[in-house]
């Protein structure tokens, strides 16, 4: 399966964090993980690395968080 890189911008990572607390405050273990790693991802400057069966499965979870209320991530392919 595909690695592709999502890299968030550095100004994201407070929504990030705020939203890995909300969800483990209503105890979504996963939900709060996945938010925890992209806002380190954005504090640090680096990608945060998904799986993806497709090139469309990896532009829909980019897009998925500007339901946040920020830009989607830029999708980024990684050599394997």
């Amino acid at each position: 399966m595909p690695k592709v890189g999502l890299r968030f911008r550095r100004g994201d990572a407070r929504i990030l964090e705020n939203l890995a607390r909300r969800a483990q405050s209503m105890e979504l273990r996963g939900g709060a993980d996945i938010f925890a790693k992209a806002a380190k991802a954005a504090r640090i400057g680096e990608p945060l690395v998904v799986i993806c069966d497709t090139p469309e499965e990896a532009k829909q979870m980019a897009e998925g968080y500007s339901l946040y209320g920020m830009k989607a991530p830029v999708i980024e392919q990684l050599h394997q």
